[in-house]
């Protein structure tokens, strides 16, 4: 059974891995343009629309969604915890 994730090895792969990764950025590049679509659609509701105020549950919930999104994005630049240096021996 092969992984969704394999990275494929060798000459005769390499197109195979090419299109996976370009599969992958895809649905990375969809996901998070639903996402900002969404916070951007949810400030305007809230401001104009006189929607239910935020609450200290929107807050919370927003603090985990910033907080993976920060997991993300060190390992994605290789910050915070997946800074080089701070993994040095």
């Amino acid at each position: 059974m092969t992984n969704e994730l394999t990275v494929y090895r060798g000459d005769r792969n390499k197109t195979r891995s090419l299109e996976r990764y370009e599969m992958h950025r895809e649905q990375a590049i969809a996901m998070l343009e639903r996402m900002l679509d969404n916070l951007r659609a949810d400030v305007v509701a809230r401001s104009t629309h006189n929607e239910s105020p935020i609450n200290w549950g929107d807050v919370g919930m927003m603090a985990d969604y910033a907080e993976r999104l920060q997991t993300i994005s060190d390992a994605m630049f290789h910050e915070g915890e997946h800074a080089p240096e701070r993994n040095a021996p």
